[in-house]
C-alpha cells in the first residue's frame, strides 16, 4: 500500500491529498509508517475507517489470495456520502503519471469508468455470467466512480443483490458482479490508464505511455520469482518510499517478499470536486495480507 501511496504522492505533487483507509484492523506500525510519509510529503493526510467484515459474510471467494476487503467496494458510495466522483485503484499498482485528466473524464451518464479487460476477453468469460460477447467489461483495478448517481439509484443495494443472486456462477467475485451490476452504463476509458500483465507483451506501446501500471495475477513484483523487466518500476516506488521511511519497510519482515505485499496490496480511489476546490480523494483497499482500504484526497 505504501508503495502505491508514494507512486500517486511522487507523481501529483502540486495536489493537496487526503488518503481514506477503510480496514478490519490496521495495525498500529501500518498507521506509523504512513503517517511519516508526511515528513516528506506535506500535501497529505490520512483518515482511518474501520469496517465491519461481517457485512460481506458468506460471500464467494474464487481466488485464493483475495480477501474481503476486495468487497468492500460495494459500500464506498454510501460510506463517503460527501464526495460524488471517486477513482479507486488497487494497490498491486504504480501510478507513473499525473492522473488529473483521468479523474476529468466525464462520466456524468454512467455509473462507472474503467479500462476494458483483456485477459477477461481471451477467457469468454462474459457469457458465462450472463453478459453478452458485446457487453464491456472492465478491470475493476482502475475504477471511476459516479458515487452520486450510484447513491441517487440505490446501486449499492442492486451490488448487494445481485451478490446473493449471481454468488454460484461468479469467476472473479465482485468484479463480476460489478460489471453485471453497472452493464450498460459503464464508459471505456484509454488503455494506459490501466496497462495490466496480460498487456505487457502485447501492448508494448501502451505501456511506454503507462499512467497507470498493474500487476495483475498471481505473482507479484514484489515476489522474488518475479521476473518480467517491467517489476523496476515497481521497485522504483519501493525503494523511494524506504528510503523515505528509514529502510523501515525492509526491516518490518524476513526476506520473504511477505514485507512487500504488507505495504503495497490494496485499493485506491481519487476524487476531485470543481475547479475553485480540486479535491483529490484516494482510497486503498487491502487485500492479501494487509487486509485494508485506502483513500486519498487533495487540491490542485
Amino acid at each position: 500500500m505504501i508503495t502505491t501511496m508514494v507512486s500517486v504522492l511522487e507523481n501529483n505533487q502540486d495536489s493537496d491529498i487526503n488518503f481514506y483507509v477503510l480496514s478490519t484492523g490496521l495495525p498500529a506500525k501500518d498507521k506509523e509508517l504512513i503517517g511519516k510519509l508526511t515528513e516528506h510529503y506535506p500535501n497529505f493526510s490520512v483518515r482511518y475507517i474501520d469496517v465491519d467484515a461481517a457485512l460481506f459474510q458468506g460471500f464467494n471467494f474464487t481466488i485464493n489470495y483475495i480477501t474481503v476487503e476486495t468487497y468492500f467496494r460495494y459500500i464506498i458510495a454510501d460510506w463517503l456520502p460527501d464526495i460524488d466522483k471517486i477513482l479507486y485503484l488497487d494497490a498491486d499498482l504504480v501510478v507513473n503519471k499525473n492522473i488529473g485528466d483521468l479523474y476529468n473524464a466525464d462520466i456524468r451518464d454512467f455509473y462507472i469508468g474503467g479500462v476494458a479487460d483483456a485477459y477477461i476477453h481471451g477467457l469468454r468469460h462474459k457469457t458465462d455470467i450472463n453478459l453478452s460477447s458485446e457487453d464491456l467489461y472492465v478491470n475493476a483495478g482502475v475504477l471511476l466512480f459516479n458515487l452520486k448517481k450510484i447513491r441517487d439509484e440505490h446501486m449499492v443495494e442492486q451490488l448487494f443483490f445481485n451478490q446473493n443472486k449471481y454468488d454460484s456462477i461468479i469467476k472473479f467475485q465482485d468484479q463480476d458482479i460489478i460489471n453485471l451490476t453497472f452493464r450498460g452504463k459503464i464508459k471505456e476509458l484509454d488503455g494506459r490508464y490501466n496497462v495490466t500483465t496480460v498487456d505487457f507483451d502485447k501492448k508494448r506501446a501502451w505501456l511506454k505511455n503507462a499512467a497507470i501500471i498493474h500487476y495483475t495475477g498471481a505473482l507479484k513484483p514484489w515476489n522474488f520469482s518475479y521476473t518480467k523487466p517491467q517489476r523496476k518500476i515497481w521497485r522504483r516506488y519501493f525503494r523511494i518510499a524506504n528510503k523515505l521511511l528509514d529502510n523501515k519497510i525492509a526491516a518490518l519482515f524476513p526476506l520473504s517478499g511477505t514485507k512487500e505485499l504488507l505495504l503495497s496490496v490494496g485499493k485506491i480511489f481519487y476524487n476531485k470536486k470543481t475547479h475553485s476546490q480540486n479535491v483529490t480523494r484516494i482510497f486503498v483497499l487491502g487485500i492479501c495480507v494487509l487486509k485494508s482500504e485506502t483513500s486519498i484526497s487533495w487540491e490542485a
